[in-house]
């Protein structure tokens, strides 16, 4: 005979340890008698039964405590039906029902099912073995059902974003619900070391006495690839602290621990181990995944800021820039490129549209047939400084220096290229400017020289004519010979 504990439905005994804890509830005596009569007469071990007559405080005590398992009568005073049910699965999804009724077919069996029952037992023909089956059987399936949608629930969090801490924080919560736990934890290899990175529970912080136990525990785990179940002092030194770690790894390396932490004795359970090591899986690709989705992100960020130092130093250089891919599409040009062309010239997406705009060579007028971007893409030729001159979108004329040579990878293979254009229309004018300047400047030079020396020269001749007449006195003489020295110097 099995031992069997009935307790009313006023009862605050506590859980006995290892007894299967039962709620009945059934409103009629004579039937709530035969199912404790069954369980009496077993010889499975300790049954610890409860009962309510009325749905509402069943309930009440479905909230606040725990069963593995409730025997429901559908139709009670307060309740009728399979909303009876319904009920009882909205308090407790995750605990077995198995309905008491009085009347059997395909279709109640089906519906009952649906409505969330594991089992289903006939008033008046409950008997013990049949019962006792029935209930660990229903656990049984509830335990696989749960542990499915466990499962469902970790790979859902793990997958349902790309943020490794929410991933994290989801992950740890949905598993210390589902497992029951009183704290769940992440911990992750870092810099050689092994470092919290997550907790769900008990305010996330550990309640075990030992912190160098447990990091030996942790590199233990990691070192031998396998779970651990065990039982450690707790920080108040009073009980035992119930740890399962199992470890996991990122991307072919060590990856880190997952742990769940009762602070009550809880028993070891290979359904719980092999539980948590799927989870530690799902958790080890939405790690994966998130790092990677963050590499991405942190490439692009960078990407996006070499891109707006680039166009600040397009945009900052005293020349007109354009930048193509190797196919001749524009990617980046300046606002000074499309001053010097008079207008923005249309963005060109194949090599044969570079070249669109008249333009000829400087030095010997003929027109250019392949600009130098145009050389730089096909030929992988670079061009430096070469004249041409253009007409512009506006109509008007212009010279501009233009260069441009081939983007390539590091192995040589083509990327692009850049062209550089340095509009010298206006130094050409000055240029010109200066060299009729020069030229004026000269002939009115030549010719006050000439008319000058002339004056000089016949001034020079009437003194000296004077000089040679002999008429003069001594002071005549004196200033004559003054005024020849100075017409010297003048000259």
């Amino acid at each position: 005979m099995a031992s069997i504990m009935i307790t009313a439905r006023t009862t605050t005994a506590q859980p006995s340890r290892g007894a299967l804890r039962i709620l009945l509830v059934e409103d009629n005596p004579g039937d709530a008698a035969l199912i404790e009569a069954a369980l009496g007469s077993s010889r499975e071990p300790l049954f610890e039964l409860h009962s309510e007559s009325r749905l509402r405080p069943a309930l009440e005590r479905l909230g606040r405590e725990r069963f593995d398992i409730v025997l429901l009568d559908l139709n009670l005073p307060d309740s009728f039906g399979f909303d009876t049910v319904t009920s009882v699965q909205e308090v407790v999804p995750r605990t077995p029902v198995v309905i008491i009724t009085g009347n059997v077919d395909d279709a109640f069996a089906r519906t009952a099912v649906q409505a969330g029952a594991q089992d289903y037992l006939v008033k008046g023909e409950v008997r013990s073995y049949e019962l006792v089956r029935s209930m660990l059987f229903a656990i049984e399936r509830k335990r696989t059902e749960n542990d499915l949608h466990a499962l469902e629930e970790v790979a859902s969090a793990a997958v349902a974003t790309l943020d490794l801490e929410t991933i994290m924080r989801s992950v740890l919560g949905t598993l210390r619900s589902v497992m029951s736990a009183d704290r769940a934890a992440l911990l992750l290899v870092d810099d050689g070391g092994l470092r919290l990175k997550a907790c769900s529970g008990i305010d996330s912080r550990s309640t075990r006495a030992d912190p160098a136990l447990d990091l030996d525990l942790n590199k233990r785990v990691i070192g031998d690839g396998r779970a651990f179940f065990g039982r450690v002092p707790s920080e108040d030194g009073r009980r035992e602290v119930s740890l399962l770690k199992v470890p996991f790894d990122i991307d072919g390396e060590k990856g880190g621990v997952l742990e769940v932490e009762w602070t009550e004795r809880h028993e070891e359970s290979a359904r719980e181990t092999s539980l948590l090591t799927v989870a530690a899986e799902r958790i080890a690709s939405g790690i994966s995944n998130a790092r990677a989705y963050e590499s991405v992100r942190r490439s692009e960020r960078l990407a996006n800021e070499e891109r707006s130092r680039l166009r600040t130093i397009i945009d900052t250089l005293p020349v007109g820039i354009l930048i193509t891919d190797q196919n001749g599409r524009e990617i980046e040009s300046n606002a000074l490129r499309s001053k010097i062309w008079g207008g923005r010239p249309a963005p060109s997406t194949t090599i044969d549209e570079l070249c669109g705009l008249p333009a000829y060579y400087s030095d010997g007028g003929g027109p250019v047939r392949e600009c130098p971007v145009v050389k730089a893409l096909k030929h992988g030729e670079t061009t430096l400084g070469v004249a041409i001159d253009i007409e512009r979108l506006d109509g008007s004329f212009g010279t501009i220096l233009n260069s441009a040579a081939p983007i390539t990878d590091g192995s040589g293979r083509l990327l692009g290229a850049v062209a550089v254009q340095h509009d010298i229309t206006e130094r050409i004018r000055l240029e010109q400017k200066r060299k009729e300047a020069r030229e004026r400047a000269e002939f009115y030079i030549d010719l006050l020289t000439h008319d000058v020396s002339n004056s000089l020269t016949a001034a020079s001749g009437y003194l000296q004519l004077i000089d040679r007449s002999g008429l003069e006195d001594a002071r005549t003489a004196k200033w004559i010979e003054k005024a020849l020295s100075s017409l010297g110097d003048s000259a």
